[in-house]
């Protein structure tokens, strides 16, 4: 044997021990083991090259850490409700497990293509409350302007500020905002009920419910919204 194939030798072997013991990487384990003990059956790293691309070691290397990455995000997901990674990981799990890959860009194109597809998901999902953090700070601004307690004169200055703001809120959204996110969807609608409900949603306002139900009231107000 060379120096060569016994560093790979090293390698393989370090590759498996990594894992071993850990249940949250069996399949890597696995995988990692046939590795080393391909190689270690090997008299010239050309003898494991032909192994490898017959067994299509390297390939189920890859699809097994990939289960075990996409097991855990999905226990993850599902405990912090995040649905929609949820749904991710899982299809990716299902899905996996009933195809054959032949190559190594097979298996990066399949797990593209559903990244793809659950990366729109996710940015569609969080419009709606990505727009209402944004308009939070405007929002409380326009309250204090309202409820403040002024003379005559200044109060007709402030409710004109205040309207004018409403307004071009208001065309904003109309000719702006909900046009680009029906690019998108378009289905799309401001889903409150999940801003108030949806536990991924509900975790980024760091708001009482009663100032947020407030809140929501001023922000359908705001961007004229039914």
């Amino acid at each position: 044997m060379g120096k060569r194939l016994d560093q790979y030798i090293a390698y393989y072997k370090a590759s498996m021990q990594k894992y071993e013991g850990d249940e949250d990487y069996k399949n890597s384990y696995l995988s990692n083991k046939a590795l080393y003990e391909a190689i270690s059956s090997c008299d010239s790293m050309e003898e494991f090259k032909e192994k490898v691309e017959k067994g299509k070691l390297h390939i189920k290397n890859a699809i097994a850490l990939i289960k075990d990455k996409e097991k855990l995000y999905y226990k993850h997901y599902v405990r912090i409700k995040e649905n929609i990674r949820a749904k991710k990981s899982r299809e990716i799990l299902e899905e996996i497990e009933k195809r054959e890959f032949n190559t190594d860009m097979e298996l990066v194109r399949f797990i593209s293509e559903i990244e793809q597809k659950y990366s729109r998901l996710i940015a569609i999902d969080e419009f709606g409350i990505e727009l209402f953090i944004g308009d939070l700070a405007q929002i409380e601004t326009l309250d204090v302007h309202e409820s403040a307690e002024v003379d005559e004169e200044f109060k007709a200055e402030t409710s004109k500020y205040v309207q004018k703001e409403i307004e071009e809120a208001k065309q904003d959204y109309k000719n702006q905002i909900l046009p680009d996110y029906r690019v998108w969807d378009n289905t799309w609608q401001m889903d409150y009920n999940a801003i108030k409900e949806e536990e991924r949603h509900r975790r980024k306002l760091s708001i009482p419910d009663e100032v947020l139900k407030k809140r929501i009231q001023q922000h359908k107000h705001y961007r004229g919204i039914e």
